[in-house]
């Protein structure tokens, strides 16, 4: 998580001028792979031992990421004076995850007793938070301008692969799944407020949630044999 404050104030009998802004960003960029590649397994009673498999002659082949990022910013800014003020607030809180997440079986024979799985996961919560606040005041004229950006910006690959010659074979049940599941939420205030004889304010607030991610389950020269399971291939985002 990500915390940043700004404070500023300026006072004068004549002219004071005041600006303040404040940057909180995440960022986050790693590469989950788990691969079996030019790989023997097998859960057969004559291979029990095998340290990839269960007492159940389970095989699960799995790459998980999980993560919550929180970033929060608050800008204040006050000037006052006698003659003229002017106050300006900003304030951005940002959120980028560019995670590329990967379970893949490749040229490889694998051979479960029971159930068999390939899996991608990538569960993950973005939260931003701004807050912007500017005031002037004086006796004449008064000028104020604040303003707050959120955003939350994904762009990660999950994906399960199952390619190059790779054999795929269980007594029950096959499952090949990547699975994607972001929750965004983002806040954002701008407060302005100019106070005088002549007074000027503005105050803008943008949001943003961008979601530009790939889910992909990929067969490529494969070969799959289920028992009575069958054979599940799911995307889900």
């Amino acid at each position: 998580s990500s915390r940043g404050y700004a404070v500023g104030v300026a006072g004068s009998k004549a002219v004071s001028l005041a600006a303040v802004g404040g940057l909180a960003r995440n960022e986050t960029s790693n590469v989950i792979d788990a691969t079996l590649s030019n790989s023997q397994i097998n859960t057969s009673p004559a291979d029990s031992q095998n340290p990839a498999a269960d007492t159940e002659g389970t095989i699960q082949i799995e790459a998980m990421a999980t993560g919550s990022f929180d970033t929060q910013v608050v800008g204040a800014v006050l000037a006052l004076a006698g003659n003229f003020a002017g106050a300006v607030g900003v304030s951005r809180a940002l959120n980028i995850k560019e995670d590329e997440v990967r379970a893949r079986v490749t040229g490889s024979d694998i051979r479960a007793k029971r159930a068999l799985g390939v899996l991608t996961r990538d569960n993950t919560k973005l939260t931003s938070r701004a807050y912007a606040a500017a005031v002037s005041g004086s006796l004449t004229g008064a000028i104020s301008g604040g303003g707050a950006e959120a955003v939350n910006t994904e762009r990660s690959t999950v994906e399960t692969k199952v390619d190059e010659g790779a054999t795929l074979s269980a007594g029950d049940r096959i499952t090949l799944q990547a699975e994607r599941d972001t929750t965004f939420h983002a806040d954002v205030a701008s407060v302005a407020v100019a106070g005088g004889l002549y007074g000027a304010s503005v105050g803008v607030s943008v949001l943003r949630n961008t979601d530009e991610s790939n889910t992909l389950v990929t067969l490529d020269n494969a070969e799959l044999t289920a028992g009575s399971g069958g054979v599940a291939i799911q995307a889900r985002a």
